[in-house]
């Protein structure tokens, strides 16, 4: 299965469409769990977004050095700042 590497925004603009032709669909794991309550949904939506930014550090860096990181929560907690970030660029793309 081919998987996108898209910003947040992105992919929450998908939602949106999916939702809008009903379509179930998880935008980034394509599973049929979308339940329309947007909390729910969201939520979901940015979990996958996390694990997804932490599958691509942990390649980019076994790319550049041949071995993977040690998994500590300084590591995690960069990644999920990345994800921070994705989130503020959606909220000041759709902010008048």
């Amino acid at each position: 299965m081919i998987r996108f590497n898209l910003t947040l925004c992105d992919y929450l603009e998908q939602y949106i469409t999916n939702k809008n032709n009903d379509e179930p669909y998880c935008p980034i794991c394509y599973d049929t769990c979308m339940q329309w309550n947007r909390s729910k949904d969201i939520k979901h939506i940015l979990d996958c977004y996390k694990e997804q930014m932490v599958v691509n550090v942990l390649k980019l860096y076994f790319d550049e050095f041949q071995e993977y990181p040690e998994i500590t929560e300084s590591f995690i907690d960069e990644v999920w700042q990345r994800v921070e970030v994705e989130m503020v660029n959606y909220c000041s793309k759709y902010q008048k």
